[in-house]
């Protein structure tokens, strides 16, 4: 047996209650049909605002990356944009890069470094 959708089955109540006699109950289940058969929005494909925030800042964290890699710290202080804000929020930032393979994350020692995709 398929999986029964709600719009289905709302359909098939409503042919119910028209056969019962209940035609009082008809426009209740219209109401849920009509909701029921409008698209949905699409939720997973939209970015949240700090994802567009961080992309704003890709182009200029890729100027200033290097072979040799830099630290967050480092990449705080090439960047303008970057002035008065905290390491924390810049470090969130690098690693949206990171996650959209635009730049690599290694570890040197106790340090982090961030170099361009090679």
């Amino acid at each position: 047996m398929e999986k029964m959708t709600r719009l289905v089955a709302f359909n098939e109540i409503k042919a119910v209650v028209a056969e019962a006699g209940r035609e009082d109950l008809i426009p209740f289940v219209d109401k849920y049909i009509e909701i029921l058969a409008k698209p949905r929005k699409s939720t997973g494909s939209t970015e949240s605002k700090a994802t567009k925030e961080a992309k704003g800042y890709f182009d200029a964290i890729a100027e200033v990356l290097t072979e040799d890699g830099l630290t967050v710290s480092e990449i705080a202080d090439a960047v303008e944009a970057f002035e008065g804000m905290s390491t924390q929020k810049v470090t969130a930032i690098v690693k949206k890069m990171v996650e959209a393979g635009l730049a690599e994350k290694e570890r040197v020692g106790k340090r982090t470094i961030f170099k361009p995709v090679a």
